[in-house]
C-alpha cells in the first residue's frame, strides 16, 4: 500500500509511520487523532458523567466504524473538542480548531454552524428554533449538488468534484436505530437540558443529524456530513441518561446504556457489514 502518495497532506507523518512500522504505524497514529481530542473534550467539560461509560460508547460506535474513514473520523473528534469554545464564546479559537481539522478533512467547514446555535441563556428548543433547524438541513441536503458547484471553486475543495455528479448510493439502515435513540432522548429532552442546558445544543446537533441522514437514501456524501452532528452528541447525551435516576434504577439504567453500545455494535459490523475497514485487513 503506496499511503505516502495516498495521504500526501500529511507527508511528514507517513515518513515518521514508514520507518517506525509502516502503515499500521500510520494508521494508529490517525486513530490517535480521533480519540484524544474526545478523550480530552469528556475529561474536562463533562466531568460528571461517567468516563467510562463516554468512552465505552465512543469505542463501540464512531470510533471504530470511522477507521474505514479515519480522516474523517479524526476531523469529527477535532470538531467535537471545538465545542469547548463554543460554549465559552471563543469565535477565534473555534475557528482555528475547525481549520485544523479541515486539515484532516475539509468537511470540517460545515461545523462552523455549531457557533451560532449556541446561546449561554437557552434552557430549551422552541418549535421556531427546531422547525428552522429541520428546514436548513433540508436545504443543505436538497442543494448539495449546487454547494459544492460553488465551493470546489476554491483549491481546498477542488478535490470533491468528483461527488456533483456522483449517483452512488448506500446502505441507510442504521437511521432506523438512530431514530430510535433520538425518540428516547426526546422523551427525556426537558430534564436533560435542566440538568445542563449545554444539551439544548447538543439536542440541536443531533436533530441536525438526524434530517442529514435522511438524504442517505440518494444522497451518500450528505449522510456522511451527518456525523459531525449526530454521532459524538448523542453519546454525550446517552450517557447521561443514568443521572436522572437514583437508587437502585441508575444501576439498571446504566447498564442499559452498556448494552445498548454493545448491542449497537454488532448491529453496525455483524448485521449492516460495517466491519470491512482498512486497518483490521493489514
Amino acid at each position: 500500500m503506496n499511503f505516502l502518495c495516498i495521504y500526501n497532506r500529511f507527508y511528514i507523518i507517513a515518513k515518521i509511520s514508514k520507518v517506525l512500522g509502516g502503515a499500521k504505524t500510520f494508521f494508529g497514529i490517525y486513530a490517535l487523532a480521533a480519540f484524544l481530542p474526545v478523550c480530552i473534550t469528556v475529561k474536562k467539560e463533562y466531568r460528571i458523567i461517567s468516563y467510562v461509560l463516554v468512552m465505552f460508547l465512543y469505542l463501540t460506535s464512531l470510533y471504530t466504524t470511522g477507521l474505514n474513514i479515519i480522516k474523517q473520523a479524526a476531523a469529527v473528534s477535532i470538531c467535537f473538542y471545538g465545542l469547548r469554545y463554543v460554549y465559552s464564546r471563543q469565535l477565534g479559537r473555534y475557528i482555528l480548531t475547525i481549520v485544523v481539522a479541515m486539515l484532516f478533512h475539509a468537511s470540517a467547514a460545515i461545523a462552523i454552524v455549531n457557533y451560532f446555535l449556541w446561546s449561554k441563556y437557552r434552557r430549551n428548543i422552541s418549535l421556531k428554533t427546531a422547525f428552522l433547524v429541520i428546514i436548513g438541513s433540508i436545504v443543505l441536503a436538497f442543494a448539495f449538488r449546487k454547494i459544492l458547484q460553488v465551493l470546489t471553486t476554491f483549491s481546498v475543495f477542488s478535490k470533491f468534484a468528483i461527488y456533483i455528479e456522483s449517483e452512488i448510493m448506500a446502505n441507510n439502515n442504521l437511521i432506523f436505530v438512530h431514530m430510535l435513540v433520538f425518540v428516547f432522548l426526546f422523551l427525556i429532552k426537558k430534564p436533560m437540558i435542566s440538568m445542563d442546558r449545554r444539551n439544548a445544543l447538543l439536542y440541536l446537533l443531533v436533530l441536525i443529524g438526524i434530517c442529514l441522514e435522511f438524504s442517505g437514501f440518494f444522497v451518500i456524501y450528505v449522510k456522511r456530513i451527518a456525523m459531525y452532528f449526530y454521532d459524538i452528541p448523542s453519546i454525550v447525551l446517552l450517557a447521561q441518561t443514568p443521572l436522572l435516576i437514583r437508587g437502585k434504577e441508575k444501576t439498571i439504567m446504566y447498564a442499559g446504556v452498556l448494552i445498548f453500545g454493545i448491542s449497537l455494535f454488532v448491529i453496525q459490523f455483524a448485521i449492516l457489514g460495517h466491519a470491512h475497514v482498512i486497518p483490521y485487513r493489514i
